[in-house]
């Protein structure tokens, strides 16, 4: 589905649509946005809970002077803020322990070497530092190491300037260098 069609369909009334299209405008609108809230997330199924809850949204009160070019960023912005949302709101409770990234950590001791076993751990240890950066800035470092975009097309999913992104990103970059320094040094004592 094009962006164009899916701003006609947001200007429209949701309910008066047939349930094919709004079927198809659901799926799209959670094909385009599943990737970056799981990226926060970690679970399949508060992601599903997050991208429904931001179509509610957006279905609800869709934007009133956005044009087709403007649509995909604002779409973008409001589902970061609900994703932000559910952190913010659940994060106490994540203190416990995801048994799917246990299982997912298993390996079949037999198959894989020690080099391999090595970049597993040292992949793990970046990505469980990542994870407890602020959000602004574990979301810039995602764009641009994970999704691999520009100064630029970060700083317009964003909306930010470019120099708000280069800032952002050296300071994401320094703080993670600090906490694996000290995670490293600390393994090595």
């Amino acid at each position: 589905m094009l962006v164009k069609e899916l701003y006609v369909c947001f200007s429209k009334d949701f309910n008066s649509l047939d349930d094919e299209l709004q079927k198809n405008i659901y799926d799209h609108f959670f094909y385009i946005n599943y990737k970056t809230v799981f990226s926060f997330v970690r679970n399949h199924y508060s992601t599903e809970d997050i991208i429904q809850e931001a179509f509610i949204r957006v279905i609800r009160k869709p934007p009133k002077y956005v044009n087709d070019k403007q649509l995909m960023s604002w779409i973008f912005t409001l589902t970061r803020n609900v994703t932000l949302n559910y952190i913010r709101k659940n994060r106490r409770q994540n203190q416990c322990i995801n048994i799917d990234d246990l299982t997912t950590q298993i390996v079949d001791k037999h198959n894989i070497t020690d080099m391999e076993v090595m970049r597993r751990c040292a992949f793990h240890t970046i990505m469980s530092k990542l994870n407890t950066l602020k959000p602004t800035y574990k979301q810039a470092l995602y764009l641009q190491v994970i999704e691999q975009l520009t100064y630029k097309e970060i700083a317009a999913k964003l909306h930010v300037t470019e120099g708000v992104v280069r800032q952002t990103l050296y300071r994401a970059r320094k703080e993670m260098r600090e906490r694996l320094e000290q995670e490293w040094s600390e393994a090595i004592m």
